[in-house]
């Protein structure tokens, strides 16, 4: 079995690309999962058919100068490859690095998925530091332009996605949100006047949540707040409701933190690829989110088939989802990498792509 024309065959059936376009995503992919790199330079070598490892090369420097995706279509396939819940929580973060004296600052919408965050959207802020609220705002309208029917449980963010104009915006929206603050953010109670929200939970015992019964004025919003405080701090989520989860509903922001570990140098590198310009750093995202679910979920099928092949830690739990991600990748890397494997399994693996 050719693994390029038998994924590209697989691609085509959710992607309205030409032939070519389907050719080489493959090739790509592929090149990601054998070589475990992001390294342009590098990948040059996993592509097959080709007249030499320098004519890959250009051919893929032509495809991040060049061409267009439409990153809609890659959602829509990205969410038919995993696992989701029918209400999806979402998650909002950044992940950045530098190369030389230039900031790469990516801000990341996700979905949960069983321990990891699965990457829906994207954009490169070309500047370093916090997003803005239009960024965001923006980032939330491709979501709901492509998934204008999917029912969200929440949003989850952490302390620099705050400000009035990017929560009144979810609120008109409909969006339930779950937003760490500051410890200094000022807080009013209804009929008092307002303080610091870590002095409006100064009686809370380690170990302990507990929310302010009646919604409070926050950054001239009604909205509710929760505290609560372990071996790490404090920690402070706002909501414009309140659910006896918005705390644990918060930590679900985690996810994100795994997705960006397998996308980096744990996983695939993302830092090698050397990449600048924000069109081109948006593409490389596309690929590897692919090449990450592909990988994620091939362990999660695996384990669903023979739960034995779950392995344990040596304080008895689960391995975390970052260490699913690595096993499911190890796994497709033995089978490209072994050929007498590669005519038993990889058709198996490619039922990831059924429609």
């Amino acid at each position: 079995m050719n693994p390029v024309t038998a994924l590209q065959n697989k691609l085509s059936v959710h992607l309205d690309w030409n032939k070519a376009r389907c050719e080489f995503i493959a090739q790509f992919i592929l090149g990601l999962i054998k070589l475990r790199t992001s390294s342009l330079y590098r990948l040059r070598v996993a592509f097959v058919r080709e007249a030499s490892p320098d004519s890959s090369y250009k051919r893929i420097q032509r495809f991040f100068r060049s061409y267009s995706l439409d990153y809609s279509a890659i959602a829509r396939l990205i969410v038919t490859l995993v696992p989701l819940e029918p209400k999806w929580t979402l998650c909002l973060d950044r992940t950045n690095w530098k190369l030389g004296s230039q900031d790469i600052n990516h801000l990341v919408l996700a979905v949960c998925c069983q321990g990891v965050a699965i990457p829906l959207f994207w954009s490169n802020l070309d500047k370093a530091g916090c997003s803005e609220s239009n960024q965001r705002i923006a980032l939330m309208k491709r979501f709901l332009a492509t998934f204008p029917d999917q029912p969200v449980a929440c949003l989850s963010a952490d302390r620099e996605f705050h400000g009035h104009g990017w929560l009144s915006w979810l609120m008109e929206q409909g969006i339930l949100f779950r937003v760490r603050i500051k410890k200094n953010t000022q807080v009013a109670k209804p009929g008092s006047s307002a303080i610091s929200v870590r002095l409006q939970f100064r009686s809370l015992k380690a170990g302990t949540w507990d929310a302010i019964s009646k919604p409070c004025k926050i950054w001239g919003l009604k909205l509710y707040v929760a505290g609560s405080l372990s071996h790490k701090g404090y920690c402070f989520v706002v909501s414009q409701d309140k659910p006896d989860t918005i705390i644990p509903d918060y930590h679900c922001r985690w996810e994100i933190e795994s997705l960006f570990s397998c996308l980096k140098t744990r996983g695939f590198d993302m830092e090698a690829c050397r990449l600048t310009a924000p069109e081109r750093t948006d593409k490389l995202t596309a690929l590897l989110a692919l090449a990450f679910c592909w990988s994620y979920t091939e362990w999660l099928k695996r384990q669903a088939i023979s739960p034995s092949r779950i392995a344990k830690t040596r304080f008895g739990a689960s391995w975390p989802a970052e260490s699913i991600f690595h096993q499911g990748l190890e796994y497709l890397q033995e089978l490209l990498l072994n050929p007498d494997k590669l005519k038993r399994g990889f058709k198996q693996a490619l039922n990831f792509f059924v429609p």
